[in-house]
């Protein structure tokens, strides 16, 4: 072999087995005040864990790209020009997660003890609706449509989740007794339907 050939061999491999920098994260904040969507009223501004300089505030629509790793993310509530409320959700891991495919969603209510169950269906577009668990009379709260999934936010509790699919021919589906804890944002996925054979 030529020694240009040789360098150009062992730099390929240089370059196939360097370390290559993490993927950003596609990262979206929502904030509800109890069941109320108020992102579009709420600025989010993103800092590095442990420091309250050098933050990075999202688009308008909450959305921002993080690389992995700890952060600090203030929102801040405003209506007619005042600041109405301010939330810190502190050490917050943004990480690859296999079931969430390079995107992250974040639900921050500023009423205590509420929660946010995201649900993922690809391919496929449905409705859902909270119930207390083991009481399908009458539900406690509906769906609010997102990119690529849907979202019940509620007080922390149990719920049994119904799954509507909006096409024609669909069957209902439930999730039962689905944990739903007060400051997160729990993340299931919707299952495709089973095609009987």
């Amino acid at each position: 072999m030529t020694g240009g050939l040789l360098f150009l061999l062992a730099w390929l491999i240089q370059a196939v087995s360097a370390p290559q920098p993490p993927q950003p994260i596609r990262c979206e904040f929502r904030a509800f005040d109890g069941a109320d969507d108020v992102t579009r009223e709420t600025r989010v501004r993103v800092y590095p864990n442990g420091r309250k300089d050098g933050g990075v505030q999202t688009d308008s629509s909450g959305r921002i790209a993080l690389t992995p790793g700890l952060y600090d993310v203030q929102m801040l509530r405003e209506r007619d020009g005042q600041v109405k409320a301010i939330r810190w959700v502190e050490h917050l891991l943004v990480a690859r997660y296999p079931d969430e495919g390079g995107r992250h969603l974040e639900v921050t209510n500023f009423r205590p003890q509420y929660g946010a169950l995201e649900l993922r269906a690809p391919g496929a577009e449905y409705a859902a609706a909270a119930y207390a668990a083991g009481d399908r009379s009458r539900p406690v709260a509906g769906s609010t449509p997102g990119d690529g999934y849907l979202l019940l936010v509620v007080p922390a509790g149990r719920y049994d989740v119904r799954i509507t699919p909006r096409s024609a021919g669909g069957t209902e589906r439930w999730m039962t007794d689905v944990d739903i804890p007060a400051d997160r944002t729990r993340l299931k996925t919707i299952a495709p339907a089973k095609v009987p054979e």
